[in-house]
Formats: structure tokens, sequence, C-alpha cells
């Protein structure tokens, strides 16, 4: 026991010799490795936004998160005193999120189509710049004219967009490009889908701005620009919108920029089989074509498969300028 006893005497004077130096360092500051020193470094692990922006809401903060606490947690509800620089202008409220997140929330909106430049200089740290761009038009199509299904001149596309544009602009930057739609037999041809494909390149066609007002229905408060087609609509066709990039917003610098595709389809060519052939027609080639309704002449240029329901036969017709059998009511 007395052996003992003396063991733990001398282990307690031992630590009660200690260097005053190694005792300072067993009670040190519990918030100095958290505060970071010059030699460590300060560092930002994130600022947003950057980039191109998809929507409106993601401009409506601007944030930087530090890789450690720079306050003190009692200062969080203090103004920040930081230097934050946004350009073009955007006025806004700087706050603490938390011990490491500074926030700016702007008091006004950031302007659409625009390229923003955030620049942060804070004690420690270089002057940390990010830049961010708000979204740029998007256009879409809204539907088509009555005309459009009787393939007339004055067939128009109504197209919107999320940003105020000059309708003028919108229209040098679209285009439809058609392709005749094909039949079942066709669809299974290789070929005929190469035919097509050489087709669809031939028929593009542009527009020309015709109005800029409210859109109909339901949807009052959006605009539309009525686009007209420079020419008859051909009939049995699939038509692609094609927004090329570029379209010029009024309300920022940047333009439009990968916008996508709309789809239209135009009305099946009308036919009806005359009971009879006249005496004028080929017998062999079958009864002629009545078209039913007033189509223009150069869009009924093409061919048209009839199915013969008596002998299952089909018949190959010609359509355009010129053929007989081709009779417009």
């Amino acid at each position: 026991m007395r052996t003992r006893l003396i063991a733990v005497t001398l282990a307690l004077l031992t630590t009660a010799a200690l260097p005053t130096s190694i005792a300072k360092a067993q009670v040190a500051d519990p918030w100095a490795r958290l505060r970071g020193s010059r030699s460590s470094g300060l560092h930002l692990v994130l600022s947003s936004p950057s980039g191109q922006l998809r929507t409106a809401r993601q401009a409506s903060e601007l944030r930087w998160v530090f890789d450690r606490p720079v306050i003190a947690l009692g200062d969080i509800a203090r103004q920040p005193i930081a230097n934050v620089h946004v350009s073009p202008a955007l006025p806004g409220k700087l706050r603490w999120a938390s011990t490491r997140v500074l926030v700016l929330t702007p008091t006004v909106r950031a302007k659409r189509s625009t390229s923003y430049t955030a620049t942060l200089r804070w004690p420690q740290l270089r002057p940390s710049v990010t830049n961010f761009d708000t979204p740029r038009v998007s256009c879409q199509l809204f539907g088509t004219s009555d005309d459009w299904a009787h393939a007339q001149k004055t067939s128009e596309v109504l197209v919107t967009c999320t940003q105020p544009v000059d309708g003028r602009d919108l229209a040098l930057h679209t285009a439809i490009a058609f392709a005749p739609r094909p039949s079942d037999a066709e669809a299974a041809d290789a070929e005929g889908e190469r035919r097509r494909a050489r087709q669809l390149a031939a028929q593009t066609v542009r527009l020309a701005l015709t109005r800029t007002a409210r859109c109909p229905g339901v949807d009052e408060r959006r605009v539309c620009h009525w686009l007209a087609v420079r020419g008859p609509v051909p009939l049995s066709a699939d038509g692609s919108i094609k927004f090329a990039d570029g379209i010029a917003s009024r309300e920022g610098p940047l333009p439009s920029l990968n916008l996508a595709d709309a789809s239209v389809s135009t009305p099946d060519l009308p036919l009806v089989l005359s009971t009879g052939c006249r005496a004028d027609c080929n017998p062999e080639a079958g009864p002629p074509i009545t078209i039913q309704g007033d189509y223009p002449e150069n869009a009924l240029v093409g061919k048209v498969t009839v199915r013969d329901l008596t002998s299952g036969k089909a018949i190959v017709k010609a359509i355009g300028s010129g053929v007989e059998s081709v009779i417009p009511v």
C-alpha cells in the first residue's frame, strides 16, 4: 500500500512541474481552429448563382459560403460589413444566414437576358468574382390560325415568347420545314425515309409578321405574334418550326440561345373518287379524282395513292397543274 501511495504522489508532482508553455497549450482557445489563421488561408466553398440561369428565381439571392466561421454566433443579426459589388447595378440587402454564409437579397428584379458580375472582397481572401446570365428569350408555338386547316395563303402560326421581343426580329429567326406525311408503306421504306429527309431540307419556308396582340382564349395576359407563311401551306405534310438562336430581348442585351423546335401538321388532301371514268380519261389509271374544297393550285403538287375498294388495287395519281385527272371543285 505504501508503495502505491508513493507512486501516485510522484505522478502528481511531475504534472505540477510541467512547463508553463505546455500547460497553456492544453487550455488553448477552442475557437482558434475554427477562425483559422492567415497561414492556413480562408477559402470560399460556394459562390452562387453562376453560369446560365434557367429561371428568374435563381437570381433572387446571391450567396457566398466560407469554409469556416468568419463571425461570432452573436453577430449574425448585425449588419454585415462586406465589400460586395454587382455589375450592372443590382441593389440589395446584405445579411448573415449563418456564421459562414453571406447573403445578398436584391430589392429589385434582375433584368432578364443580362450578364451580371458579382465581386466579393473580404480580409484574408482573394477577391471572388462570379458571373451569371439571367434567363434568355424562349419562344413556343401557341397555335395556328383557322385558315391553316384549309391551307390558304393567309395561314399563320401564333408564337409567344417569355420576354418582350420585336415581332419582326422573331419572324427573321423563325422558319418552317415541311415534309410530306408518309403513307404506311413509305414509313417502312428506308429509301423513302432518305427521300423525305431531302424533301424536308428543300421545303423550308420563311415567315412574315402580320400583327402582335394579346393571345386569344383564356391566356390573354400573354402576347402573341402572328407569323404568316409566305405562300400556301402544303397539304398532307408535317412541319417543324425552327427558332434560330439570336432573338433579341427588349429587356436585356443577351440574345436567345438553344431554343426548342415546335411541330405542326397540315390537313390531308380530301379526295373523292368519281363514280365512273369519263371519255377523256384512261380506264386503266382508274377513275378521276375530285378535290373537295378551294385549295391553292401549287399546294396540290405531288402524288396521291388511292386504293380501289372493289379490286384492292393501289392507284397512284399525279397531282399538279395541267393534270387532267384533277378536277378542282
